[in-house]
């Protein structure tokens, strides 16, 4: 099979083999600027057979269900408000059961390629409650036979949604009802249920979204219509401003660089030297910050034109902002998401321009937008070691938590041995399908990635602070570990974090020094400093500081060297030389 022949090895192996980690890293860095992630074209080809089986699947779904005529008449019916409910039910239902974002080989999962419901629904699996110490009945982090039970009737419940006909009230210039109300309450308590037992499967389904969503359901049709409206443009400005940062035009350039069918001189374009110095070129800068603008910008636009030229025209050109994203094809690929991005966009501020949201006056509604949405991104970006950099919207701000696990020797190899999950590492996967050198150097393309980026930089520096020898540890990124033992992953390190590491170790019990995670939390938007901890699994907290973005903005991915930093909870001492012993 095509997907399962790997392309040749950007490397001599043994040459490679032989090559201290920052050199491995400089290597695959170089080669990432034309090559991104070197996945095999049949890779491609599965998330866009994926994508056309969610569109055309979706409108065959809603056409048979909801008495609205065949997916032939789309455009008789595409109007209809319960079209956009279902829509909604669909892409959560997507995410929940693993198939939307964090998906496939660009995930770090290969055999199999959807692992969430394998995870959700097998009881014995880690899970990570939010609050334990606050909520009753939360405690622990086996998932037992209620969080299946759980799992499995909100899937229930959303399966019933979508093929219900809309037995509630029919809507002013609509031909069938709206989905039940009985049901969309049933499912979001049974949501919220589990979001306090297991903060994997709630953000991992993107209820941060979906459920606000579903909550705007219960409102009447007008108000409801407004509230979709703020919702969508929230997520759009959101998303924008949380890339007001010096960070995102590294995204641009790593993003291009993973992109099929771009040509090496543009990628090469993106860097301000392609083959020695890999910060981005002042191309990327514009590129990234032309974006922002756009996506604050034009959503505002829509928000407050009600057809005509000016609101299709607004339409227009975030829907070719969502489709330019779909084709860089960038990692946790989110392909769905972007999709019912647009079909929101072209629903509520095309076919429903009319609807105005100087209406708004609902007071639950807006205290449902205000403290839901508004409050928590608010608090996502100003203080985001508080919440999931998912629910902040800063989905490719390039300032992500991010975590490297360091495991003396072959220890890692226990982690399949002693904890129940639905897939092994990236590496063992690779291992089984094409073999110890290519899955090795894979390994090694995820550092170089996470290396271009200032948080990575971080990384790598602290790295040897905190173990004796570097060169005698196998460092996994935490999106590897997190990717297996979560049973998902799309970039947030509060996943693979101390929370994590201690659900390890108590299954684990790893001597001193045999395994030592390494976290860096994301950088605040009002601050240009990150803040980072070191602890080893068996002892705790070693250190913790601050470490200053501007000295990261200067630095090359394989550069590793000591950078200045505050310690605020030292355990060893704190010199340029200094290492873990």
């Amino acid at each position: 099979m095509p997907m399962l022949t790997p392309p040749p090895l950007p490397v001599e192996i043994e040459s490679f083999k032989q090559l201290p980690r920052t050199e491995k890293v400089r290597v695959l860095a170089l080669d990432w600027v034309e090559n991104g992630a070197g996945a095999p074209a049949p890779v491609y080809a599965l998330y866009v057979v994926k994508l056309l089986a969610f569109v055309v699947g979706g409108l065959y779904l809603i056409a048979a269900t909801s008495d609205l005529g065949s997916i032939g008449n789309v455009a008789h019916w595409w109007h209809e408000p319960i079209v956009y409910e279902k829509l909604v039910i669909l892409i959560w239902l997507f995410e929940l059961l693993g198939l939307g974002g964090s998906f496939g080989p660009l995930t770090f999962k290969f055999l199999p390629p959807a692992v969430a419901p394998l995870h959700w629904f097998r009881p014995g699996t880690l899970r990570q409650p939010p609050w334990p110490k606050a909520v009753p009945l939360t405690k622990g982090d086996r998932r037992g036979v209620i969080d299946v039970a759980l799992a499995l009737v909100a899937t229930a419940l959303m399966v019933w949604l979508l093929v219900s006909r809309g037995t509630g009230k029919v809507p002013p210039g609509a031909s069938v009802g709206l989905l039940d109300n009985r049901l969309v309450i049933a499912l979001v308590v049974t949501m919220l249920v589990i979001g306090l037992r297991d903060k994997l499967l709630y953000i991992a389904s993107r209820a941060d979204l979906y459920l606000i969503t579903t909550l705007i359901f219960l409102f009447p049709y007008g108000q409801m219509m407004i509230g979709f409206k703020l919702m969508l443009a929230a997520i759009w400005i959101g998303a924008g401003v949380s890339k007001l940062t010096h960070v995102f035009p590294y995204v641009v350039t790593t993003m291009t660089s993973n992109a099929p069918g771009r040509p090496k001189w543009l990628k090469r374009m993106m860097y301000r030297d392609a083959q020695a110095d890999l910060r981005p070129s002042r191309l990327a800068f514009w590129l990234a910050h032309s974006g922002t603008v756009v996506e604050i910008g034009v959503p505002v636009v829509m928000l407050f034109s009600h057809g005509g030229v000016v609101s299709w025209t607004a339409v227009t050109i975030i829907v070719l902002l969502h489709v330019y994203i779909i084709s860089n094809v960038p990692l946790a690929v989110p392909n769905e998401w972007n999709i019912y991005m647009i079909a929101g966009a072209i629903f509520l501020f095309g076919t429903h321009a009319d609807v105005r949201v100087t209406d708004l006056s609902n007071p639950l509604l807006i205290a449902l937008l205000g403290v839901g949405v508004v409050g928590v991104v608010m608090l996502g970006n100003v203080r985001p070691d508080l919440i999931s950099f998912v629910m902040g919207m800063r989905y490719y701000a390039g300032t992500w938590p991010a975590s490297l696990w360091c495991f003396r020797g072959e220890s890692w190899r226990q982690l399949s041995e002693k904890i129940t999950k639905a897939s092994g590492l990236a590496d063992e996967q690779l291992e089984r399908i094409y073999g110890e050198d290519y899955a090795l150097v894979t390994r090694y393309r995820m550092s170089a990635f996470r290396s271009f980026f200032p948080v990575g930089m971080a990384l790598n520096s602290l790295l040897r602070r905190s173990v004796d020898d570097v060169e005698a540890y196998v460092v996994l990124d935490g999106e590897i570990v997190g990717s297996s033992l979560n049973g998902w992953n799309m970039g947030d390190g509060h996943m693979h974090n101390e929370k994590l590491l201690e659900s390890v170790q108590k299954r684990c019990n790893f001597a001193p020094g045999e395994l030592v995670l390494v976290h860096m939390e994301s950088q605040p938007l009002v601050r240009n400093s990150m803040a980072y901890r070191i602890v080893d699994a068996a002892t705790g907290q070693i250190e913790a500081g601050i470490v200053p973005l501007a000295p990261l903005l200067e630095r090359q991915p394989w550069d590793d060297s000591p950078i200045p930093l505050t310690v605020t909870s030292p355990s060893v001492p704190t010199g340029e030389e200094t290492s873990r012993r």
